[in-house]
C-alpha cells in the first residue's frame, strides 16, 4: 500500500508545481459546477418561499452538504434528509417545512433526471437493436442471393 500511497501523494505533488494543461480548465469546470450549484440551490429556496438571507444561504450550502452526507446512507435519504433539513431550517430561524419542502424537491428532480436518463437508454437501446436486425436481415440477404458462397 505504500506504492499506492506515493503514487496519489505524487500526482498531488504534481498539482501544485507541474500542473498539467487541462488543470486549470479542470479546475475552472470544477469551480462553475458548484456556482451552478449554489445558484440552482438558492433558486429552489426562492421557489419554496424560504426568505433568503445570507445566514439561510450560507447555512444550507453548508450544512446542508453534510445533510446529503449523511442521508445518502439511507435509501434516498427518506427520514433523515427530512428530519435534519427541517431541523436545520429551524435553526436558521425560517420554518422547518422549508425544509421539508426542498427535500421533496430534491427528490422529485432526483426521479425527473432518472425517467430523462432512462427515456434516452431505451431510445439508444432501440436504436441499437433496429440496427443489429438491419445488419442481420443484410447478411441473411446476401447468403440467401443466388451464387452467394456458402
Amino acid at each position: 500500500w505504500h506504492a499506492k500511497l506515493s503514487g496519489i501523494d505524487d500526482h498531488l505533488r504534481e498539482l501544485h508545481f507541474d500542473r498539467s494543461p487541462g488543470t486549470w480548465l479542470g479546475f475552472a469546470f470544477v469551480l462553475g459546477s458548484r456556482v451552478c450549484s449554489g445558484l440552482a440551490t438558492t433558486g429552489v429556496l426562492a421557489l419554496v418561499g424560504v426568505p433568503l438571507h445570507p445566514t439561510v444561504v450560507l447555512g444550507v450550502l453548508s450544512v446542508g452538504v453534510l445533510i446529503g452526507w449523511m442521508s445518502a446512507i439511507v435509501p434516498f435519504g427518506i427520514g433523515v434528509a427530512d428530519g435534519s433539513n427541517y431541523a436545520l431550517f429551524s435553526v436558521l430561524g425560517v420554518s422547518g417545512a422549508g425544509g421539508v419542502a426542498m427535500t421533496l424537491f430534491g427528490r422529485v428532480r432526483s426521479l425527473v433526471v432518472g425517467v430523462v436518463g432512462l427515456g434516452v437508454m431505451t431510445i439508444a437501446h432501440t436504436i441499437n437493436r433496429v440496427s443489429i436486425a438491419q445488419r442481420n436481415r443484410r447478411i441473411r440477404e446476401r447468403l440467401a442471393a443466388p451464387g452467394a458462397a456458402g
